[in-house]
């Protein structure tokens, strides 16, 4: 929320929920809007209680496929997503981190496993460890320099 709110120049009272509890206030009315995991309101979008405004991602989604991305809403460079990475730890060999790599790429190529977690709001993308450290760094880059630009603080 931070991102858009910068990007769009708006402030907003931030308000922490533990867990999903922010989707509840919404839909009781506690709060006008919040940025939560698509997987987590899908639910409540099917059932109309709440109204999906756009994803942070850099295309639509398969779960949500009428829903727009911020950058179709107006809202160019706010396109970001949750990801997760499989890490080891610092000097395990190469050889055994290539070899779960090509069997993480393995598994993320059987359909029944790509259909179901597209199904659940996520994008499949399996890259090489090399990758993932770059992209790491650039993410420890880009937020250390949002959370000072905003004067986001531990509380």
């Amino acid at each position: 929320m931070s991102l858009l709110l910068d990007k769009a120049g708006l402030t907003m009272n931030h308000v922490p929920f533990p867990g999903n509890q922010a989707i509840t206030a919404v839909v009781s009315g506690d709060m006008p809007v919040a940025i939560t995991g698509v997987f987590d309101g899908s639910a409540m979008v099917r059932s109309g209680q709440l109204v999906p405004l756009a994803v942070t991602g850099s295309s639509r989604l398969k779960l949500l496929p009428m829903v727009p991305t911020l950058t179709e809403s107006g809202h160019p460079g706010v396109e970001y997503g949750v990801w997760a990475g499989l890490i080891a730890p610092k000097g395990t060999p190469p050889e055994l981190i290539e070899r779960l790599n090509a069997a993480l790429r393995a598994a993320a190529a059987q359909p029944t496993l790509r259909d179901k977690r597209e199904a659940a709001g996520a994008v499949v993308q399996v890259g090489s460890a090399a990758e993932m450290q770059q992209r790491v760094r650039e993410e420890m880059v880009f937020w250390r320099r949002l959370v000072q630009r905003v004067g986001i603080k531990i509380e």
